[in-house]
């Protein structure tokens, strides 16, 4: 029985019909891979088949031959060893014959699904689902072998959820089995079906049968309304690939290899159902397989006549002396849905598929309607289109890989493929597509003309069926009887089939021009398919018809044998990054949420990340703060996606003097010149992804001094007035004006509070104001002197004294000496570093004195407990008050705001609400500019408040708690609009009012379950902040608590957490220090303040 472990590929394989063929598919491959759709270590082939006539069990066996050799030559062996077999998983995928519906070919035609990631975007395409659907949801279920798989159908399931086999799958080993799937008998009776073993054993392959009429099919229903369809899907063990490779000791199935090819054998069919298999099927007798060998031509239509009868006969006569002792066993899938892609369907029923394979309507694509309606049967994958008129619509259409302008008008119900109307070959003159039909074009390699690539345009009905016979009554073109259209176009049966030979159909009639007598064709030599249409009927000499006449001509089948699949693949790629340049203008100039990082990652991959930068510098000064710092900030994600994961961390050091002038630009709001004094700039970092890496360092800053900006509007609800009695310059300097400060606790919401994302998505913060060991741990004082000069003193006593204005010019440091005290003078307009005036003569003629601040913090560096903007909320309180001034909680909130930016630390508003207001209260801010915070203390008992601080136990984990690097990462990720970060805001907000209405309506088993609903929700936020040491500490304490979090962004500093019973504090105290992991850490004594910020005054001493 195999495990269920994922396991991935050893190799895949496609084959193809030619090698230009192969060598576009391997590129498509190679870019999978890159982008993570298919595991690093998995050798990638493709292969042509050699020949047309190999059939798909040749095309099997040349598949498996060749991958073989290079998993050998991979392991190092010398010789071609099949043990390499036992343990390898090989997935054969054939890429099939011509699909006109798609992109050349079945396999890479788009599905209607979103679009994927896996940390990088990419369109779903049906080699993409199939290898999500046999790789995710198959292979892990059976042994180490070789899957084949088709790609001409689709298999509609649901990828996320798991797909459920029958519970035999895994409890057998199998030599070879054939996936089947759920299907209605009138359905199947144009495809093939197995016949189990019911009866001995259960199962087991009795025979398989194709296209068989409907009433035999019957016969065979599995329940009472399907039978058992065979998908495509085939497994091969390890034994059976073995024998497949014994069997090449035979010329006849030698010729099937590319070997044979060089040798000049002419390839003899093999068909891997009707040949191969059948020959397992354990009711299947001798004489019935040799005699069934007619059934290969209408199962595996190039398998047949090509060889002589003889040698079929001795083929068929060696598959089944060899592969007969093997037994074939079939696994159905029954929640999965086949849709056959086959040349026989009109594009009608192609667009049935798609709508049964479901997903959704518009996916990847930019419409532009002018207020109209987009119809709910239209479909739009990877496309661009933009209407004409003020209230136009977009009616039952379908569009794919197309970038539509105005001057193309769609009738519906129509579909258009590959049309690009900014391309030549669109002419240039306005054209409206007639109903009900189809128009593409396909790329076309002329090399053998001495030309390159031409688009060459088609047009069809959406009724006409490509293979139909031209003397069949019922065939069409354009939707209209061959007569008919030829009457009415003056195009005869000679234009389209000049050769006389072989049956005339739709697929072979020269009707699309590639080369006229002024080069490329233009659309509008297919001048039947548009208005103006002439009613009456045209007359010979039209210049239309004699242009066209005049034309060299190719017929469907002419251009898949020569189409440019590269080309095609290239220009897809292309057009995605063009739809996605205009969904980031879109997007950002309506502020929408969405996560742009996986699809940047994929436009460095492919090489279009200059082109989103362009867009980027466009789109960045049109509108608002907001709008230019989240384009600056994306500008450095794709910085770093180009740099590719190298180039060092993201987060590092933005003050590179070649970036000075377009910052004070952004300084002076000037965004159009700031934007594109970067742009200048960055031309000279594109080179070394190191190089990319600074150059997103100075985009952050730049987007940070936006951020600044928006920050800068809570000025307005800072009301600062000069008291009555204030002291007068010339007045005593003898007293001390003292401001203390709780730390805080925040409880829920935060995260929320941080800008950009408090007044872009609106914040909602709980907390709580804390004494810690009885007391305000948080102070400063300020006091006036009579030299005109500042001292500054802070922990540990250090002094520094400011005489010079340039002693100032490292405020916007954080770590520099002094910098947050400094940034406060600056703030508090009692020093300003631009005037000419030296720092003396500023203190002497505003406010004739100097100025002594003493600031403290009685809390371990790093506590996570709000100190450093509680600290300045201190600083900034003492300061006003030394100047006279009359202010209120409200102003200090603010005020901080204001200071933490210009420090550039960048904080939100919740810790000094937390230290300036007391008690708990909830604080909020609307999505919106100007930036308010408003407070509400929230009502709860002396009592309840007394239970709440008889239940906190505070313990230090001795990690000190490193935030910088997490806001900018978190600031970044929001910018991004990365899913999780945008969710958990939503979150953040919806537990904080839980929270809230818990503490209001005390219900203490609410209050806890909130807090540590929050801290998951603060993990989530910034990933790798809860340390190990305090894993166990909770591992440990879990008896004694209920409701616990780290303080702040997390990461280390204090641990929160909530007793179940007072009476365990001791115990718990006494447990903490023999945790493993947590030494160091220390137990403080906290209760709740009701009081807040402190303001007094003493007297100055000597």
């Amino acid at each position: 029985m195999a495990s269920s472990s994922k396991r991935s590929w050893t190799a895949i394989i496609l084959t193809t019909r030619t090698p230009k063929e192969a060598d576009a598919v391997a590129q498509e491959l190679a870019t999978y891979q890159k982008k993570g759709y298919i595991a690093a270590e998995t050798i990638l082939l493709t292969i042509a088949d050699p020949g047309a006539g190999v059939g798909s069990g040749g095309a099997t066996i040349n598949a498996l031959l060749y991958t073989v050799e290079h998993i050998c030559a991979r392991r190092g062996c010398q010789v071609l060893s099949l043990d390499v077999l036992a343990n390898s998983d090989i997935l054969i995928i054939h890429h099939g014959r011509p699909y006109p519906f798609g992109c050349s070919s079945r396999a890479f035609t788009l599905l209607p699904r979103d679009v994927l990631s896996t940390g990088f975007s990419e369109l779903p395409t049906n080699v993409l689902h199939l290898l999500d659907f046999v790789g995710e949801h198959l292979v892990s279920h059976f042994e180490h072998g070789v899957w084949v798989c088709s790609s001409d159908m689709l298999m509609r399931y649901d990828p996320k959820t798991e797909t459920l086999l029958e519970p035999s799958a895994t409890q057998r080993k199998h030599d070879a089995c054939i996936i089947t799937v759920s299907a209605t008998p009138e359905y199947a009776s144009r495809h093939g079906i197995v016949v189990r073993d019911h009866k001995g054993f259960p199962g087991f392959v009795s025979n398989i049968l194709y296209a068989a009429p409907e009433s035999e099919v019957r016969k065979h229903m599995i329940d009472n309304e399907t039978v058992a369809l065979v998908s495509g899907i085939v497994f091969l063990s390890a034994s059976v690939s073995e024998q497949l490779l014994a069997l090449l000791v035979s010329p006849a199935l030698e010729s099937c290899t590319y070997i044979g090819h060089d040798t000049g054998a002419q390839p003899t069919p093999v068909s891997l159902f009707f040949d191969i298999l059948l020959a397992m099927c354990n009711q299947v007798t001798e004489s019935d397989f040799m005699e069934r060998s007619s059934i290969v031509s209408r199962a595996d239509s190039i398998a047949a006549g090509v060889a002589g009868r003889e040698t079929a006969r001795k083929v068929r006569r060696l598959i089944w002396d060899n592969m007969r002792r093997f037994s074939l066993t079939a696994v159905h899938v029954p929640n999965v849905q086949h849709l056959y892609l086959s040349l026989d369907l009109c594009y009608r029923e192609h667009e049935l598929a798609l709508g049964a394979f479901g997903g959704p309507n518009i996916a990847h694509s930019v419409l532009l309607l002018n207020h109209g309606d987009v119809s709910p049967k239209s479909r739009c994958i990877n496309s661009y289109f933009s209407s004409r008129g003020p209230s136009a619509s977009l009616g039952e259409v379908s569009l794919v890989n197309c970038y539509i302008t105005p001057d193309l008008a769609l009738e519906p119900p129509s579909a258009v493929c590959n049309v690009d109307t900014r391309m030549e070959y669109f002419g240039d003159q306005p054209l409206t597509l007639k109903t009900e039909l189809c128009l593409q074009t396909f790329q076309v390699n002329l090399a053998t003309k001495g030309l390159n690539s031409v688009h060459v345009p088609v047009v069809f009905g959406m009724t006409d069926v490509l293979m139909g016979k031209f003397s069949a009554t019922t065939s069409t073109y354009c939707n209209i009887p061959w007569p008919d259209f030829m009457m009415s176009s003056q195009i005869n049966e000679t234009d389209l089939w000049p050769s006389s030979t072989g049956m005339k159909t739709l697929w072979n009639a020269k009707l699309f021009p590639v080369l006229t007598d002024s080069g490329e064709p233009t659309l509008d030599t297919l001048f039947w398919a548009f208005h103006p249409a002439r009613q009456h009927r045209l007359r010979s000499g039209y210049p239309e018809v004699d242009k066209w006449r005049s034309s060299w001509r190719f017929s469907f089948d002419d251009i898949f044998k020569a189409i440019d699949v590269a080309a095609e693949f290239a220009s897809r790629r292309a057009l995605f990054n063009d739809v996605l340049g205009e969904i980031l203008r879109q997007k950002l100039l309506h502020s929408e949420d969405f996560n742009f990082l996986p699809y940047f990652r994929s436009a460095a991959a492919d090489g279009f990340a200059q082109q989103l930068l362009t867009v980027l510098d466009d789109v960045a000064p049109l509108s608002s703060h907001g709008v230019t710092a989240r384009a600056l900030a994306l500008i450095a994600d794709l910085l770093g996606s180009m740099a590719g994961g190298r180039g060092g961390l993201r987060s590092g050091p933005a003050a590179n003097e070649a970036f000075a002038a377009a910052y004070r630009a952004f300084d002076n709001e000037d965004m159009v010149g700031g934007i594109a004094l970067m742009a200048k700039e960055r031309k000279k970092w594109i080179g070394r992804p190191d190089l990319l890496i600074r150059c997103a360092r100075h985009y952050e800053g730049a987007a940070q001094i936006c951020i600044r900006k928006a920050v800068a509007s809570a000025k307005k609800f800072i009301s600062v007035s000069r008291s009555e009695t204030a002291e007068k310059p010339s007045g005593k300097h003898d007293t001390w004006w003292v401001a203390e400060c709780p730390a805080r606790i925040d409880l829920s919401g935060g995260w929320t509070d941080t800008p950009p994302i408090c007044y872009e998505h609106g914040g909602l913060v709980i907390n709580a104001a804390l004494l810690i060991n009885g007391k305000r741990p948080i102070g400063a004082k300020v006091r006036r002197t009579a030299n005109f000069s500042v001292v500054l003193i802070g922990d540990n006593d250090s002094r520094l004294e400011l005489l010079e204005t340039s002693d100032l010019s490292d405020y916007c440091i954080p770590n520099a000496p002094g910098a947050l005290l400094k940034t406060c003078l600056i703030f508090a307009n009692v020093l300003d570093p631009q005037l000419p005036q030296s720092l003396s003569e500023q203190l002497q003629s505003k406010w004739g004195s100097g100025f002594e601040i003493v600031s403290w913090s009685n809390l371990p560096q790093g506590s996570g407990l709000g100190t450093s903007s509680i600290l300045a909320a201190a600083v900034v309180a003492a300061l006003w008050s030394a100047l006279g001034m009359k202010f209120d909680n409200e102003a200090v909130v603010h005020a901080v705001l204001c200071v933490e930016q210009m420090l550039t630390t960048g904080g939100g508003w919740q810790d000094q609400v937390g230290g300036v207001f007391g008690g708990i209260k909830a604080a909020s801010s609307a999505a919106k500019l100007p930036l308010q915070v408003q407070t509400e203390k929230l009502n709860i008992t002396p009592e309840n408040l007394e239970e709440f601080s008889s239940r906190i136990v505070l313990i230090y984990t001795g990690k000190p708690r490193l935030a910088k690097n997490l806001l900018q990462n978190v600031v970044r990720n929001w910018y991004a609009r990365e899913e999780s970060v945008v969710s958990t805001c939503t979150n953040l907000k919806s537990t904080a009012e839980k929270c809230r209405d818990s503490l209001q309506n005390w219900s203490f088993d609410n209050i806890r379950s909130c807090i540590t609903e929050y801290y998951e929700q603060k993990k989530l936020m910034a990933a790798g902040t809860e340390p190990v040491s305090v894993r166990e500490l909770i591992a440990a304490l879990t008896p004694y608590i209920s409701g616990h979090t780290l303080a702040g962004a997390g990461g280390g500093g204090f641990f929160f957490c909530l007793l179940k019973n007072p009476e365990d504090r001791e115990e718990v105290e006494k447990l903490v220090p023999s945790v493993k992991g947590a030494h160091g850490s220390v137990v403080f004594g906290a209760a709740i303040d009701v009081s807040g910020m402190k303001l007094t005054t003493l007297p100055v001493t000597a």
